[in-house]
């Protein structure tokens, strides 16, 4: 009798133990181990009352009891828990059609982009003032699809860095959909998600890439037109106080043997005649450069000086300067009155210049003054017909070609419009994807399907 109890308890100890390694093995969450070992050690208890004092029909619907317990208790929870989410998803994929109906509806369309950069010829003044009013209608037009101030092309690159952010989840998700087993997906959502967000998704990062160049394009030509324009314009501003004495002629530009000549400024004083060749270096920050004594320049680096390129602007000075003496001197003759003296100014302050040659480099305010320093060599109506002389030698800014920024921006236009549709549309797929993509997870359907479909890891579409 006593070994039979022995063996009893062992009995029912090694079924115990093989129900919890079952749980394990089995991958139960947490509150179906607790019912599922609170069932076991009940049916110990059971067995443990009445098999040694019962008979052998009490024994046997006490076994099948068990049996009936232990088993068929946590699958009836799991089919109706199945059920639920089963009637739950069913529920939302009724109006799935719908859905998709609406979004077809709002699928923009696809558009082609124009990527070569397009080129104009236009004096440097006319292209400055194109730039601007370019840049103002790209303000404009940019400014309603954002919150922050438009001020720059750099304002709008910024701008695309959110448009990007939903271009790369709407990727993450379709590829999550399509590539990863752990979704449950409906067919018809899948289908539809494969024909229509795909191609849009390439398509506005084609449009995120054209826009990231054609902002950089504009910004470059802008910016290297605009230095020296404003420079020009800040040294015009302020000889116009001094425009009954000094006479100046901007931009002025002539024939010669050998070839045109264009002086930024000429002044007609009687202390004689300047050329003003303006150059608006350091003008985007702060710079520091030596000009040695036999006329090299230098850039300041970190440990040393670095030889630059710019005694090029000593040349271009330097030709100036003879090709409006001999045009003097073919109508006027060769006197020592009409020698052309030379200046090169800079007009901002961000520069730095320690200059040992012979060139006067000046900014705008020591103009006057050193003018006013020498002595007069010519009388007021020499100045006065020399100025009328010049006007009437003029044959207009040259041309060059330039970033042709009406066209460019009204692309850029086109296609940021163009590109705010698509992450509009994508916003919106990804709410139908969040309502009728399951994500099979410990928290969700996946735990309730395990004992019900077996190869769940291997299928997408089980609904």
């Amino acid at each position: 009798m006593k070994n039979n109890i022995v063996q009893f308890l062992v009995r029912n100890g090694m079924s115990i133990l093989r129900g919890l390694r079952m749980t394990k093995d089995q991958h139960f969450s947490f509150r179906e181990q607790v019912l599922f070992i609170g069932v076991l050690i009940t049916a110990f208890i059971l067995n443990l009352i009445f098999q040694p004092y019962g008979d052998f029909s009490e024994l046997f619907w006490g076994f099948l009891a068990w049996v009936f317990i232990t088993n068929g208790t946590v699958f009836a929870i799991r089919e109706y828990l199945i059920y639920r989410k089963e009637s739950e998803y069913r529920k939302r994929v009724s109006s799935l059609g719908h859905h998709l109906y609406n979004l077809d509806k709002t699928k923009p369309e696809m558009i082609e982009i124009q990527e070569e950069i397009p080129t104009c010829h236009k004096t440097n003044d006319e292209a400055y003032l194109q730039y601007k009013n370019d840049l103002n209608r790209l303000k404009e037009g940019i400014q309603p699809h954002t919150t922050t101030d438009i001020v720059s092309e750099i304002s709008v690159m910024d701008e695309l860095k959110p448009l990007k952010e939903v271009l790369n989840t709407a990727s993450y998700k379709v590829n999550d959909v399509f590539g990863c087993p752990h979704y449950q997906v409906k067919l018809e959502l899948e289908d539809w998600l494969m024909k229509n967000t795909l191609p849009v998704i390439d398509s506005a990062n084609q449009k995120v890439e054209f826009l990231k160049k054609a902002l950089e394009e504009l910004k470059n030509a802008r910016m290297a037109i605009k230095t020296g324009v404003e420079g020009e314009m800040m040294v015009s501003d302020y000889l116009e106080d001094f425009k009954d004495t000094l006479l100046p002629l901007n931009g002025i530009r002539f024939q010669s043997d050998k070839g045109t000549v264009e002086n930024d400024v000429l002044l007609f004083t009687e202390q004689g005649i300047f050329s003003l060749e303006i150059k608006n270096i350091g003008a985007n920050g702060y710079k520091v450069v030596k000009i040695s004594k036999d006329g090299l320049w230098y850039d300041k680096g970190y440990h040393d000086w670095i030889r630059s390129d710019k005694d090029k602007i000593f040349d271009q000075v330097n030709r100036h300067t003879a090709l409006t003496e001999r045009l003097i001197g073919e109508s006027f003759g060769s006197k020592d009155k009409y020698q052309v003296k030379s200046m090169i100014v800079i007009p901002n302050k961000n520069l730095e210049i320690e200059n040992e040659s012979i060139f006067n480099i000046v900014r705008p305010n020591q103009i006057v003054p050193l003018i006013r320093e020498m002595p007069k060599v010519l009388t007021r109506e020499e100045c006065l017909e020399l100025q009328k002389f010049f006007i009437s030698k003029d044959i207009g800014q040259a041309k060059f070609e330039h970033l042709d920024s009406e066209k460019l921006v009204s692309e850029i236009l086109r296609v940021f419009e163009s590109l705010v549709q698509d992450c509009e549309f994508l916003k919106s797929t990804y709410l139908i994807q969040e309502t009728y993509v399951e994500h099979v997870t410990n928290n969700n359907i996946g735990k309730y399907l395990r004992w019900k479909y077996l190869n769940y890891n291997s299928t997408r579409s089980v609904i």
